[in-house]
């Protein structure tokens, strides 16, 4: 946890094995599901670059940019006839290098290899939902009190989108006494 960022054990070993073993982590989910906020909460303290996909003047860098890791979000605005080659291309180029995409679409076809050899981990929005626990936590560290029985009620109403629990935990915590 980081802050008011909620971890799950489950996401961070596959991140420990994606930093130990793999080249790109992909996030696979909707708006809201905390893609950005869990990624920076992940690689703070390291060395990444971060470039937006859908930001006009978007450019792959280049490998004397200095940079560990390339962090690309709105990763599904990248044109695949153009990009899907030469980001390829990248990822193969040195294996020190790590990769994060955050998307809110599928990983493409042209990272099936990737996947295939086990150095691409997916996180999709079922991965990121919270659980109970979570639940309670978030609470927790927003300062606002709950009972079991209103996070039973509230992970039925919200199905544990991360986005209706921070927006709740908000509300709650500003009308309270």
């Amino acid at each position: 946890m980081t802050g008011n960022m909620i971890v799950k054990p489950s996401v961070r070993q596959r991140f420990d094995g994606f930093m130990e073993r793999g080249r790109v982590l992909f996030f696979s989910a909707p708006c809201g599901f905390g893609k950005t906020a869990l990624a920076d909460a992940l690689l703070s303290g390291r060395n990444v670059l971060r470039r937006n996909a859908g930001a006009p003047d978007f450019a792959l860098p280049a490998l004397s940019d200095g940079w560990d890791i390339l962090l690309i979000d709105d990763f599904q605005m990248i044109p695949a006839e153009d990009g899907g080659q030469a980001l390829c291309e990248l990822i193969r180029s040195d294996p020190a290098r790590r990769f994060v995409l955050l998307s809110r679409g599928a990983p493409p076809g042209y990272l099936t290899a990737f996947q295939y050899s086990g150095l691409m981990t997916t996180l999709e929005a079922d991965d990121l939902l919270f659980d109970r626990e979570d639940i309670r936590k978030y609470f927790a560290l927003s300062g606002v009190p709950i009972t079991d029985s209103e996070i039973i009620g509230l992970l039925k109403g919200s199905i544990g989108y991360p986005l209706g629990i921070a927006v709740t935990a908000r509300i709650t915590a500003t009308s309270s006494p």
